[in-house]
């Protein structure tokens, strides 16, 4: 398992684009929510109560419908809004300059997840 280096050019071209994810906890996995909590968790309630099947649709998915709710909230529909910011840090770029962003995912420039791939090593031999 890799990720693209934190030194490399993708990184540093998103880095305000990321940093804005990070703040309204875009990604389900490895983001906080705590900043986001007061805003969504009345949200979650108020959907819960117009629907309480909602607890029973997604019980077995993490923490049930809370994280459904959550999915399809943040990480669907505000992550698919920001799509044109996302696309407008690559619009000014030439070509030779998104060749040099796109290199960023070439094997041998990325970053190997060394806890993961020693934890799941024995699983897979």
């Amino acid at each position: 398992m890799v990720h693209t280096s934190p030194d490399s050019e993708y990184m540093k071209l998103l880095q305000p684009f990321l940093a804005r994810k990070k703040e309204f906890a875009l990604d389900g996995w490895g983001c906080d929510s705590k900043r986001v909590a007061s805003t969504f968790q009345p949200l979650e309630e108020w959907m819960l109560n117009a629907s309480p099947n909602l607890a029973n649709r997604y019980p077995v998915l993490g923490s049930g419908a809370k994280r459904h709710i959550s999915r399809v909230l943040r990480e669907m529909l505000l992550s698919e809004a920001m799509t044109a910011e996302y696309a407008s840090y690559f619009a000014p770029l030439s070509e030779a300059e998104l060749d040099k962003v796109a290199a960023s995912f070439k094997f041998e420039n990325c970053s190997q997840r060394k806890g993961l791939n020693e934890a799941i090593r024995p699983k897979l031999l």
